[in-house]
C-alpha cells in the first residue's frame, strides 16, 4: 500500500498543530516559569502599567459626616517590544523511512496509520518545535531575574530590557576569600543583608548545585543539612556556631535557609563552530548567583485582572505570550509541518513565538553572587 505523508499532513487541519504547540506547557523542569510564570496576552508589547490601588486604614468618622478618602494608587512603568523567536527543522529522508516501514506494519495489522502519524508528529512538534521555545524562555526568565537586564544578540538581532531591579538589590559580588567558597566567606553576611532588603520576608531562595555546593562544603561557613531532597531540588540548612568553645546550631531564625536548586539547561549552536554542529550550554540559572525573592504584597487591587487567582508565592511578574501573525493573530505559539514541493523526501517543521518576561516587582528580589570554587 501507498503511504502519502504529504496527503496525511494535508489532512490534519491546522489547528490540530497549533493545538500541539500550545497543550504544552513549562513542567517542573522549568522552575522559573513559577515565578514568571507564562500568560497568553494580546498585542505585541510586553507591559507592567496597570494602576495599582494599595488600601488603607478606615478613619474615625463622626455621624452624618461625609466619608474620608482611603486607597493610595500607583502606576508602574514598564512596557518592551516581545521578541520574536522561530525554529524550522527538518524531518530528513532517513527517518521519514523508519517512519514509512512502521507505518506500513501497522497499515498491515489492520492499525490506523494516520493514527500512528499524528502520535509521531506530536513528538516532533512536542521536542523539535516547542521545546526549543520553552527553553528560550526560561533563559530569558533567569537573565531577567539573576542580572537585572536581558542583553542578548543573536543572527544580528539584539535585545536589551531592563528590568529596574534596584542597585542596593545586587549585593557585593564575592570573590577570593570573600567568596562563599573562601577563607574569609561573606555568605552569611550577605544573607542576612537580603533579608534586611527584603525586611525578612523572603519566600524563596534559588541557585544552582555548583553554587549550593560551594556554600555546603566550606567548613567556614558552618553549615548543617537539615533536608536534601535530591527529586525536588529541596536543600534546608542551619547555622553552626561556636557557643563557650563548643559547635552548636545558632537559635537566631535568620540562620536558617530553603534552597531551592534549578539546574536546567538549554542548548545553543556554537556561533564560533558554524558549520560543524558543535553546541554549547546555556544554564538557565547563571552560576554562581543566587536569586532570594521577598514576599508578594498582596494589599492591593490590580485593574484589569478580574478573579484572576492570588499568584504563588515566589511569583515576581508574568511572562507574556503573545499572538503571532504566522497564526492569524491567534494567542500562544504557533507550529506547522508539511512536506516541500519539489522535495518529497522530507517534511519541514517550523515553528514561532512572540514572548518576553515581564518583572512587576523588581524590588522583590535581592542577587548574592559568588565565585564558584
Amino acid at each position: 500500500m501507498i503511504i502519502d505523508f504529504k496527503g496525511l499532513l494535508d489532512e490534519m487541519e491546522d489547528s490540530e498543530i497549533f493545538a500541539i504547540a500550545n497543550d504544552a506547557r513549562p513542567g517542573s523542569d522549568y522552575l522559573l516559569n513559577s515565578v514568571l510564570p507564562e500568560v497568553k496576552r494580546r498585542g505585541y508589547s510586553a507591559k507592567s502599567n496597570k494602576m495599582r490601588i494599595k488600601s488603607t486604614m478606615a478613619k474615625l468618622v463622626a455621624m452624618d459626616s461625609p466619608y474620608p478618602r482611603s486607597g493610595v494608587s500607583e502606576r508602574s512603568g514598564f512596557e518592551h517590544a516581545i521578541a520574536k523567536m522561530a525554529v524550522e527543522m527538518p524531518f530528513p529522508e532517513a527517518y521519514l523511512r523508519e517512519l514509512r516501514d512502521l507505518v506500513q506494519g501497522l497499515l498491515a495489522q489492520n492499525v490506523d496509520g494516520k493514527e500512528q502519524l499524528v502520535e509521531t508528529m506530536f513528538n516532533f512538534t512536542d521536542k523539535l518545535l516547542v521545546q526549543p521555545h520553552l527553553d528560550t524562555a526560561e533563559w530569558l526568565r533567569g537573565q531577567a531575574l539573576f542580572t537585572g537586564e536581558i542583553d542578548w544578540e543573536s543572527d544580528g538581532i539584539h535585545l536589551e530590557v531592563d528590568y529596574g531591579i534596584p542597585d542596593d538589590n545586587f549585593l557585593t559580588a564575592r570573590t577570593g576569600g570573600d567568596g562563599y567558597g573562601g577563607a574569609t566567606s561573606k555568605f552569611w553576611t550577605d544573607w542576612h543583608e537580603a533579608q534586611r532588603i527584603l525586611k525578612n520576608r523572603v519566600t524563596g531562595v534559588i541557585m544552582r548545585t555548583e553554587t549550593l555546593q560551594t556554600i555546603m562544603y566550606n567548613p567556614v561557613n558552618g553549615i548543617k543539612v537539615v533536608k536534601a531532597d535530591d527529586v525536588g531540588g529541596i536543600f534546608q540548612f542551619q547555622r553552626v556556631v561556636a557557643m563557650n568553645g563548643v559547635n552548636v546550631i545558632s537559635d537566631d531564625a535568620r540562620d536558617n535557609i530553603t534552597v531551592i536548586v534549578h539546574d536546567g539547561e538549554g542548548e545553543v549552536l556554537d556561533e564560533s563552530a558554524l558549520g560543524t554542529g558543535a553546541t554549547k550550554v546555556l544554564p538557565f540559572v547563571p552560576v554562581g548567583a543566587i536569586g532570594v525573592i521577598g514576599k508578594y504584597d498582596s494589599r492591593q487591587f490590580v485593574v484589569g485582572t478580574g478573579s484572576t487567582p492570588d499568584p504563588t508565592p515566589i511569583q515576581l511578574g508574568y511572562t507574556h505570550v503573545g499572538p503571532t501573525e504566522e497564526g492569524n493573530g491567534r494567542l500562544g505559539r504557533w507550529a506547522n509541518a508539511y512536506v516541500p514541493q519539489g522535495q518529497q523526501w522530507q517534511f519541514i517543521g517550523q515553528s514561532a513565538s512572540n514572548v518576553l518576561p515581564v518583572i512587576d516587582a523588581p524590588e522583590r528580589i535581592v542577587i548574592m553572587t559568588t565565585e564558584v570554587v
